[in-house]
């Protein structure tokens, strides 16, 4: 007989029963699969199949996979999460190999896309220039200083092209919260500030000690006072104002890691190549304390809260969570709307893991990432979450 005639099930009831048990088993799981081959020799059917059964968990753990997007092109940084203000949610950002930033609606529709002179310095700062509650993404290149709005296309005056390459990202201070924004742009050993109109600020004079300024500028607020943070050559701090005049001198020589400096406990804080937190108060007074932390891995540090990582020994304030054994980079703290997270990767297996303040894993992480994540928090136990699948595609996370 032919393939046709198993098929045909007035012909062949045997046939009829098996298919009918195999669809009963079916529709039992919705998460089953059937795949088969059937073939035909003479008066024999040869059927070959496999019915394979999902084991993936959705609803109940709170989290899910909202996008999986490939692109053609190779990806040269991870993305990052955009708020937009005409959607009241957020759209992701990311740049190709090819300098061009890609801005992805969360159901993966690509919303524009912009050629750029460069890859983007660090993160896309976003900015209220004309304080009506509308969104524009400001950022570097080692050329040029954009200003994007949300629907891709230049900010005049912006883009402010520069003929000395920049060096370190662009950082926006917004000291009152007012919205009267300034925009660090560092060219070596200069540093100097722009506004929103792409004008130098007045009044604004660093004095370059003729030291390559190695760190993004950070502003800091304590108790009233505005303080500049950045490294400065190989084993300087430079502490300033926001006339651009030293604030606090700082006279020791600190071997700072290659990692961004915050405040702790309100003291500026750092990690050195010997894996010490280094702190520095507001009379440059420094105190180095050893940390149980790997030294090539360092540590994170938020208002009053420390993350360490030791081989494979997560350390949230005082409590101590065992991971599985891994390659684990720098752990990250994330906080918004009363909320804090802490995220870490395993670069051996790309798993990201994320607990809350008091050390509890998110239920259903890990989940498969492989690059450095942004998260966003959109309230009590939500937030998104995208990085990179592989080098040509981009995954987004929703807990809730």
């Amino acid at each position: 007989g032919s393939t046709w005639e198993a098929f045909s099930f007035k012909k062949n009831k045997v046939f009829v029963e098996f298919f009918n048990d195999i669809k009963l088993n079916l529709t039992a799981n919705k998460s089953s699969a059937l795949i088969a081959q059937l073939t035909s020799d003479a008066s024999f059917y040869f059927l070959n199949g496999v019915i394979y059964e999902s084991t993936a968990q959705k609803a109940s753990s709170g989290l899910s996979e909202r996008l999986s997007l490939k692109f053609e092109e190779e990806l040269a940084k991870e993305p990052q999460l955009i708020y937009n203000h005409k959607s009241k949610g957020y759209d992701l950002a990311v740049q190709d190999n090819r300098n061009r930033l890609k801005f992805v609606s969360p159901k993966g529709a690509l919303l524009w896309q912009k050629s750029l002179d460069g890859i983007i310095l660090g993160q896309i700062e976003q900015v209220d220039l004309f304080k009506n509650g509308r969104h524009q993404m400001a950022f570097a290149t080692s050329k040029t200083v954009y200003v994007l709005d949300i629907n891709g296309k230049d900010v005049a005056p912006f883009p402010l092209k520069l003929k000395d390459p920049i060096t370190q990202p662009l950082s926006v201070f917004d000291y009152d919260q007012t919205r009267d924004y300034r925009m660090s742009v560092v060219q070596g050993t200069d540093l100097f500030l722009i506004d929103g109109k792409a004008k130098r600020v007045e009044g604004f004079k660093y004095n370059s000690i003729k030291e390559n300024i190695n760190s993004q500028p950070t502003h800091f607020r304590i108790s009233g006072k505005d303080y500049i943070v950045f490294r400065s050559g190989e084993e300087g701090l430079k502490i300033i104002n926001r006339l651009g005049e030293d604030r606090v001198r700082v006279s020791a020589k600190i071997p700072f890691a290659d990692r961004t400096l915050t405040l702790y406990n309100d003291l500026f804080s750092g990690f050195t190549k010997q894996g010490e937190l280094v702190q520095i108060d507001a009379k440059g007074n420094v105190v180095k304390l050893p940390l149980e932390v790997d030294s090539n891995r360092g540590f994170a540090a938020d208002g009053k809260s420390l993350v360490t990582i030791k081989e494979n020994v997560l350390k949230i304030n005082q409590t101590k969570i065992e991971l599985p054994f891994g390659n684990y980079g720098t752990p990250k703290i994330w906080r918004g709307l009363d909320n804090m997270y802490v995220s870490i990767i395993d670069q051996q297996s790309n798993q990201i893991f994320v607990f809350d303040r008091v050390g509890q894993k998110i239920s259903g992480f890990p989940v498969f990432g492989s690059s450095e994540i942004d998260l966003q928090i959109l309230g009590k136990n939500k937030f998104l979450l995208t990085t990179l699948g592989d080098r040509h595609s981009m995954i987004l996370y929703e807990y809730r």
